[in-house]
């Protein structure tokens, strides 16, 4: 580009052939995909985002739900015990 900046560009190429299947010429077109790119990639640094919350939001589910535990079993053992 002029700016000097790069883009994602799609290119294809389909022969043209006649009756004899000799090639005669080529056809291209060539397809600015930037923003689907683009779009891409932020959708990856979104999923990403998510794993690592959902990652955070399981360890905090696993740290509580031993704490309720390990509390549980304390206060059920100290009624046990004859004073």
């Amino acid at each position: 580009m002029k700016d000097g900046q790069y883009r994602w560009f799609l290119n294809r190429y389909n022969p043209f052939r006649d009756e004899q299947d000799a090639l005669t010429r080529w056809y291209s077109t060539r397809t600015d995909i930037e923003d689907r790119k683009q779009a891409e990639d932020r959708t990856k640094n979104e999923n990403v985002a998510l794993r690592e919350e959902v990652d955070k939001a399981s360890m905090f589910e696993e740290i509580h739900r031993n704490f309720v535990y390990s509390a549980a079993g304390l206060n059920s053992s100290r009624q046990s015990r004859p004073d």
